[in-house]
């Protein structure tokens, strides 16, 4: 690629990021609360569901089974979910996806076993990815591509302050409500979505309708921009590590003997430390390109996954929790960014359709590989082999960022 279309490239980007129209306070305010409540219980379900399993006696590997559910559907409805939003606009796969949420939440109140866990995961997983691919496009679209990263900054740090109160309530209410009842309760948080976009969605589709750029283009197409292909790359590690935490750790503190409020907690002390490592990425960013700060995030992440196994009380597991959610918390932010700074013109859905296929992918098949791992080897085995990983990772992603910035100057 010469210097002059490489340039071009970049102003089509930037161009591609330029907002139709800009978006009032109360309307951005109504944004933030959906993305919490929708996220929270989204979050809290996954956390119920490992619980709920673990406690009925389930072996790693059929709870594998079952959590793989969630990315089933959302791998083969991402990049469909992205370009719907690139043609029609946010609104519509917004209230579809909050709509299927609520649904999947309260089967496992009607149906409390496994056909019912394994529907509930499914739809949910299936509804959920309409909302965040909607959301993380109309983010990318809200403003001047200066203060991008800003935008991103903030929906991740709502996204961490969701993370944070969906495993909390969850564990209270398995404790005190029952894990059936518990259900319900994150069904709550939909239902309120649902509330707040009826009062906004008019404002909603007239900012932020429709790309007037879209162009439909292949998916080879997209995968063909080899700088956009590395991050799609990058996030399969990062969606490793992330998504090991999240179905490995209610496991884990069961088998400590941790009570479900006590699993919230430890969930919730890593949650707090994204968003505390995301307050200052903006700063870390400044430090060194997008790249460099995901390779040395990812780093220290490998680190803590060797330690985790040889934690076994309480205390100790939520510093190390804490200690993962700073490893780990700018990392998926910082992809989901970069994907939609290098998507084409008018395709940035799409284009974050294909990066959630591959975060998909990936979900699908880590807990059905990891649970085969920790039913033959045991859970010291899951972690030691995903911080190798991390590890291994976080030194071609470097190796790869020094390149690139090497090839700018």
């Amino acid at each position: 690629m010469t210097k002059e279309t490489e340039s071009k490239t970049d102003v089509e980007r930037e161009a591609n990021a330029a907002p139709d129209k800009t978006t009032n306070r109360s309307t951005v305010l109504a944004m933030g609360a959906i993305n919490v409540l929708n996220h929270a219980s989204f979050r809290g379900s996954k956390v119920l569901v490992a619980l709920t399993t673990a406690q009925l006696g389930y072996s790693p590997f059929a709870i594998g089974v079952i959590f793989s559910l969630y990315s089933v559907l959302p791998l083969f409805l991402a990049l469909y979910a992205g370009r719907l939003t690139d043609r029609y606009g946010a609104v519509l796969p917004m209230r579809v996806g909050t709509a299927g949420l609520l649904i999947g939440l309260l089967i496992p109140f009607g149906a409390f076993g496994l056909y019912g866990f394994c529907i509930s995961c499914a739809l949910c997983g299936g509804s959920y990815i309409f909302f965040s691919i909607s959301m993380q496009n109309l983010i990318g679209r809200a403003g001047k591509a200066e203060s991008r990263t800003q935008r991103y900054g903030t929906y991740s740090l709502l996204i961490g302050l969701a993370s944070l109160i969906g495993p909390l309530i969850t564990g209270l209410a398995v404790d005190h409500l029952g894990n059936r009842v518990a259900y319900s309760v994150l069904a709550i948080f939909p239902l309120l979505t649902l509330f707040i976009m009826g009062r906004i969605s008019s404002s909603l589709s007239a900012a932020h309708g429709a790309s007037s750029k879209h162009e439909r283009l292949r998916t080879m197409d997209l995968l063909k921009d080899r700088s956009l292909l590395s991050v799609l790359v990058a996030g399969i590690v990062i969606e490793t590590g992330l998504e090991l935490f999240t179905f490995y750790m209610p496991i884990y503190g069961h088998s400590l003997g941790f009570s479900g409020t006590q699993v919230g907690v430890v969930a919730a002390a890593y949650a707090l430390a994204a968003i505390v490592i995301r307050l200052g990425m903006p700063t870390l960013v400044r430090w060194g390109n997008e790249e460099l700060v995901i390779s040395r995030s990812l780093a220290l992440a490998g680190l803590f996954y060797f330690v985790t196994p040889l934690v076994h009380s309480y205390y100790p597991m939520i510093a190390t929790s804490f200690a993962l959610g700073l490893a780990l918390g700018c990392c998926n932010p910082l992809a989901m960014m970069l994907a939609y700074t290098r998507s084409p013109p008018g395709n940035s859905g799409q284009a974050l359709g294909v990066r959630q296929s591959f975060n998909k992918t990936t979900q699908v098949l880590v807990p059905l590989v990891f649970g085969s791992v920790g039913t033959t080897l045991g859970l010291s085995a899951v972690f030691w082999s995903t911080g190798a990983l991390l590890a291994a990772a976080s030194y071609f992603i470097r190796v790869k960022a020094k390149t690139r910035s090497g090839d700018r100057t």
